[in-house]
């Protein structure tokens, strides 16, 4: 079940007030206030209620687990635990991430190479170069 009230609890915690909350989703304020107060909403809203307040679309139902916080980095603290529980969106964006990580290392590497080849190919033709002149100036 839908449950929008938690709005009111993201904006305090992120230190913002419910009429940026609306600018956002490009909603006056009393369109936000009727929306929370009537629990109903279009996904859409959903999805953009997730990226303002860095938390997995799941919090604003009931099955989200209860008494925790939603941190900015997308992690749950569950007051029955010491562990937490990691947004499963974060997870994929790590994963991208290191993806991204390995193919920038593998340019690295490739760069390196070629800095090194054309390093060698100077040295080759500044000693052809050389061997010009001294043939130049002996004839």
């Amino acid at each position: 079940m839908l449950d929008l009230q938690i709005v009111k609890e993201l904006a305090a915690r992120d230190s913002i007030t419910l009429i940026e909350v609306a600018k956002r989703l490009e909603l006056t304020p009393q369109a936000l206030s009727r929306m929370m107060k009537e629990n109903r909403t279009r996904l859409e809203t959903i999805y953009k209620l997730s990226e303002i307040f860095n938390v997995p679309e799941c919090v604003f139902f009931d099955t989200t687990p209860t008494n925790g916080v939603w941190m900015n980095n997308g992690i749950y603290l569950s007051p029955h635990s010491t562990q937490s529980t990691s947004n499963p969106r974060s997870e994929i964006e790590a994963q991208i991430l290191k993806e991204k990580l390995k193919t920038a290392q593998a340019r690295i590497t490739d760069l390196e190479k070629l800095n090194r080849a054309y390093a060698d190919n100077v040295e080759l033709l500044n000693s052809i170069i050389q061997d010009y002149k001294e043939r130049l100036s002996k004839a």
